[in-house]
């Protein structure tokens, strides 16, 4: 059973303010590139310590009473799950979510805006299981690093985000023409809180662009470099 935890008001400016959420790190899939080099969340200094302290099960709460406090968020919240970790493994087989623990969010959050991102390869169980989840209102973001990873997502009926290099211009369109945003909360005064376009959960909506920066952009850099080859 996956360990969560709440915290009901961000002190991350760019999600100015908003209720977001933590899970333990052995949910991150092993199809996430970033899980051995590069991962911001795992060299942050408080995201760092407050994750591993979730991962001992040292804070936050067993599932089912991480969905008791989501549900409890007041009615058109909008919040974001999994500022670092990702959804739940299925206990058979650790490349595909579990879908008992994802059903209990999405009904947690009906009546809420809650929105995520995940790093799990797009087969038939995920992409029914992400699909799903939009559909009852729960966003998912297919996380992707290349350009045709977002046309791969697209063409699966998904909304997609990709982290770019930040030393090059962000493309404003993927090898199929579907048209990328750079993140609004990167590049001008506006916060997820206002924004919200990571929350619409129709694939139809551009795919949004998260330059690499901080202290691991070096290492993004050269991964999307190494994958692009």
């Amino acid at each position: 059973m996956t360990q969560a935890a709440l915290t009901r008001m961000s002190s991350n400016k760019k999600l100015g303010g908003i209720p977001c959420s933590t899970s333990e790190a052995t949910t991150c899939p092993d199809s996430c590139p970033f899980k051995a080099k590069g991962c911001y969340a795992a060299a942050g200094m408080y995201t760092s310590i407050h994750w591993k302290k979730i991962t001992k099960h040292e804070r936050g709460t067993n599932w089912q009473e991480f969905c008791k406090s989501i549900a409890s968020l007041p009615i058109g919240q909008l919040w974001r799950h999994n500022v670092a970790g990702d959804l739940g493994k299925d206990p058979n087989n650790k490349d595909n979510i579990n879908l008992e623990e994802l059903k209990e969010l999405i009904k947690a959050n009906k009546g809420r805006k809650g929105y995520t991102y995940s790093h799990y390869s797009l087969n038939e169980h995920n992409k029914a299981a992400l699909l799903e989840a939009n559909r009852k209102g729960f966003t998912i973001n297919a996380s992707c690093e290349t350009l045709e990873a977002v046309d791969e997502a697209k063409a699966a009926g998904l909304p997609a985000v990709v982290v770019v290099d930040s030393s090059k211009p962000t493309p404003k369109t993927t090898p199929q023409g579907h048209k990328i945003v750079q993140c609004p909360a990167t590049c001008s005064n506006t916060t997820c809180a206002l924004c919200g376009l990571c929350a619409q959960p129709s694939e139809s909506r551009p795919a949004v662009a998260f330059p690499s920066h901080g202290s691991q952009k070096k290492a993004v850099n050269e991964l999307l470099e190494a994958l692009a080859a």
